[in-house]
């Protein structure tokens, strides 16, 4: 879990969650396959005060969001891993855009 404050005129904190759990894949695939569906939650709150600790926007929900990921990450080899994952966002403010997305990514460790 990660909690952040940042401490300025106007304060915000958030906080992530995540859960994940790793399917060995050795005995169907060479190599050492490992696949490791996740999901994370993440919460924050960019709006928890404003000049001398008032701000006329908070009643709105503007600037409180969450998001949820859902994904996947194959591992075909210790050092290579394929990811990809949904994200759907809420934010509580009334005319707030939506900002859900695919995402699709390649990373190597080396």
């Amino acid at each position: 879990m990660v909690i952040r404050k940042i401490t300025s005129a106007v304060t915000c904190w958030g906080f992530s969650l995540e859960a994940a759990y790793h399917i060995d894949l050795a005995d169907r695939f060479r190599n050492g396959w490992e696949l490791v569906p996740f999901y994370r939650y993440t919460y924050e709150n960019l709006q928890t005060g404003g000049f001398a600790g008032t701000d006329d926007n908070l009643p709105t929900g503007q600037g409180q969001r969450q998001f949820h990921t859902f994904g996947l990450a194959l591992f075909p080899t210790p050092q290579v891993v394929l990811k990809i994952d949904y994200q759907f966002a809420l934010d509580n403010a009334p005319d707030s855009p939506r900002a859900d997305h695919l995402l699709g990514a390649v990373g190597f460790f080396f």
